[in-house]
C-alpha cells in the first residue's frame, strides 16, 4: 500500500511539472505544420511578406521557415510563448543559417523590446541560444529579418525552464528535443544515444520492447509508442532522462 502511495505521488508531482511546460507556437515550434501558430508581416506598412514554408533545407525532419529576403524592406516572424512562471529563468534553443535578424523575447503588447540576440550570418545550420527572465506568463518571441540580405532559414525552437533545472538536477533535459509530446501514437526524439535508450513507465517496468524507433536524419529518431498504454514515461540513458506522455 505504502509503495502504490508513492507511486501515485510522484506520478501527480511529475504531472504537475510537466502541465506547467512551456509552449511554442501552440506546439508547432518545427513549422511540421507549416507556419500555424506563427505569424508573417512585412514591415509595419506592407501585409505581404517574403516568409514561406521550405522542404529543402529543414534543420530537423520536413520543414523549415523560410525568409527570401527583400531589398529595402524588414520581414517579421513571431509567436507567443505560453505556460511560463514570472520570475524564472528560461534558456531559447533553436537553428539558423544564412542572413542576419534580430530577435527579441519581451512583451506581447511590446516590439522590440525585451531580450535581445544578434544572428549573425551563417552558411551552415547553427546552435543559438540565449537566455531571458520570463516578466509574464506569456511572453512574444519575435524575428526580424534583414533587408538586402542571404536567404534565412530557422527551425526547431525549444525552451528550457534553467531555474527548475538548477534546482532539480534529475529534471534536466538539456539539449534533448521530444515532440511532440504528449502523443498517441509516435514521437521525435533527439539528444540521446539510441543504443543506451531504455524505456520505463511509472511503476519501474522496462517498456522498450512495446517499442520501435528508426533514425530520420541529423541524430533524430522516430519512435513508434502506439503500443503503449495511456500514462508517463521516462526515456532514459545512463546520463538524461526525459518524460513523454502516452494519450
Amino acid at each position: 500500500m505504502k509503495n502504490r502511495t508513492l507511486h501515485l505521488f510522484i506520478y501527480l508531482f511529475l504531472f504537475s511539472i510537466q502541465t506547467q511546460s512551456q509552449v511554442i507556437a501552440g506546439g508547432n515550434n518545427d513549422f511540421e505544420n507549416d507556419l500555424t501558430g506563427w505569424n508573417t508581416q512585412r514591415d509595419w506598412w506592407d501585409s505581404s511578406t517574403n516568409i514561406v514554408i521550405d522542404t529543402s533545407f529543414p534543420y530537423s525532419m520536413s520543414k523549415a521557415a523560410k525568409c527570401n529576403g527583400h531589398f529595402t524592406l524588414y520581414n517579421q516572424l513571431y509567436t507567443d510563448i505560453t505556460g511560463l512562471t514570472v520570475g524564472d529563468d528560461y534558456k531559447l534553443d533553436f537553428y539558423s543559417k544564412g542572413g542576419e535578424a534580430d530577435l527579441y523575447i519581451g512583451s506581447t503588447s511590446d516590439v522590440y523590446t525585451g531580450t535581445y540576440f544578434y544572428i549573425s550570418e551563417q552558411t551552415s545550420y547553427s546552435l543559438r541560444s540565449l537566455s531571458f527572465t520570463a516578466t509574464h506568463s506569456t511572453m512574444r518571441l519575435w524575428i526580424d529579418f534583414y533587408p538586402n540580405t542571404s536567404v534565412h532559414y530557422v527551425d526547431n525552437f525549444s525552451v528550457e525552464n534553467t531555474t527548475l533545472s538548477t534546482n532539480n538536477p534529475a529534471l534536466s533535459s538539456k539539449s534533448i528535443r521530444v515532440y511532440p509530446n504528449p502523443s498517441s501514437d509516435y514521437v521525435f526524439l533527439h539528444g540521446l544515444e539510441l543504443n543506451k535508450l531504455k524505456i520505463y513507465d511509472i511503476l519501474g517496468k522496462n517498456c522498450s520492447d512495446l517499442t520501435s524507433v528508426i533514425e530520420i536524419k541529423h541524430g533524430f529518431f522516430k519512435v513508434n509508442i502506439s503500443n503503449l498504454n495511456s500514462g508517463l514515461y521516462f526515456f532514459s540513458t545512463p546520463s538524461k532522462t526525459v518524460k513523454v506522455f502516452k494519450k
